[in-house]
């Protein structure tokens, strides 16, 4: 099999890039995982990042841009310039002649789950951008690896669901981003410029970042995002689940309702504690900890008030009118410590004994 390709020389290595058709190679090139061979320098294959491309490949519109890094075996191919495209002002285009039999002709570098999410689905006859390295050693396989893998800066969370506003497709998380933003922006919002939109401050009072404020509201109405985004793609209908309060609205499209029941908890809050409500140092309300917290036992009252068909203000607002206002106060003091999942629960916990006399 004859596949043209065009040598890159970078510091002192060469490699070819190419093109192949998926089918004629997917038998073609093993992974060599290195929990499982000391010469193997991938990671362990992530099966949620391989259900998810599972799910992407569904939707009839995935495309795979970023090439699959190989390496080719040195018994295995044969490579020459190729005559009919070499002139004097360009010599880097070759032809490599790859084995047509049923060998392993090399290993996979970087694309695993690429790889095998493609293997997996009916989608076979694709094009694929490839990276052809000749017969380099187990070191240079690892340090290619290492390259690619461990000297990327991952994107934040709130840069990536700022991107879902250019989104023509409606999904979990373009409304959230949408809704956070307003909570952002309106001048009575119990949130009003305390966000740090992109995941950076640009102002001392903001203290919760978009990324964080959209994963915990995501929950509800979505318990899989991803899953969701893909299924509305297709033009699928998604099912209610009561684990997600706001779910039902978030189907029938009625996210003006998912909004106003979100902002009126919150500023059934802010309007209870008024005085301490924008004191980030003595009070957790507007800190991660406090707003996950919050969340979480939200996701219990609204539950209920839609068993009730009541989700008004005056509703939530009778929620906290249950128990002592210092009693509830006491939850949020920034003394107590608390920090992550683990004090996030504490919060909820506290909040549904004190209220429903629940754990």
């Amino acid at each position: 099999m004859i596949i043209n390709v065009i040598l890159i020389e970078q510091n002192g290595m060469e490699f070819y890039i190419g093109s192949i058709n998926f089918k004629d190679f997917k038998n073609k090139f093993e992974i060599v995982r290195r929990k499982e061979n000391d010469n193997g320098v991938q990671r362990n294959l992530d099966k949620n990042r391989l259900d998810n491309l599972r799910e992407f490949i569904k939707t009839g519109n995935s495309i795979f841009p970023q090439p699959i890094i190989v390496s080719l075996n040195n018994d295995m191919y044969d490579i020459k310039q190729n005559i009919n495209y070499n002139n004097n002002y360009n010599n880097n285009i070759f032809q490599l002649n790859i084995n047509e039999d049923n060998s392993i002709i090399g290993e996979i570098i970087d694309g695993q789950h690429r790889w095998e999410g493609l293997k997996e689905s009916m989608l076979d006859d694709i094009i694929l951008p490839i990276i052809f390295f000749l017969d380099i050693s187990l070191y240079e396989k690892a340090y290619i690896f290492k390259t690619i893998n461990a000297d990327q800066k991952p994107i934040s969370k709130s840069h990536l669901f700022d991107l879902y506003e250019l989104s023509e497709n409606r999904s979990p998380e373009k409304i959230m981003h949408i809704i956070v933003k307003r909570l952002n922006d309106d001048k009575d919002s119990p949130f009003y410029k305390r966000v740090k939109m992109l995941g950076k401050a640009t102002d001392k009072r903001e203290t919760i970042s978009q990324g964080t404020m959209i994963t915990y509201l995501l929950k509800f109405i979505t318990l899989n995002s991803e899953k969701d985004r893909l299924i509305l793609e297709r033009n699928e209908i998604i099912k209610d689940n009561e684990k997600c309060p706001l779910r039902k609205f978030f189907i029938e499209n009625k996210d003006e309702i998912i909004l106003k029941v979100i902002y009126n908890f919150f500023l059934v809050l802010k309007e209870l504690f008024r005085d301490e409500w924008d004191n980030v140092n003595e009070y957790v309300f507007l800190k991660t900890v406090g707003f996950g917290g919050l969340c979480r036992f939200a996701r219990t009252v609204i539950a209920k008030q839609r068993i009730e068909k009541d989700l008004s203000k005056e509703a939530l607002k009778r929620v906290f009118e249950k128990v002592d206002r210092n009693y509830l106060l006491d939850i949020f003091k920034s003394d107590n410590k608390l920090m992550g999942e683990a004090g996030q629960k504490i919060i909820s916990d506290k909040l549904n004994k004190l209220i429903y006399g629940e754990k």
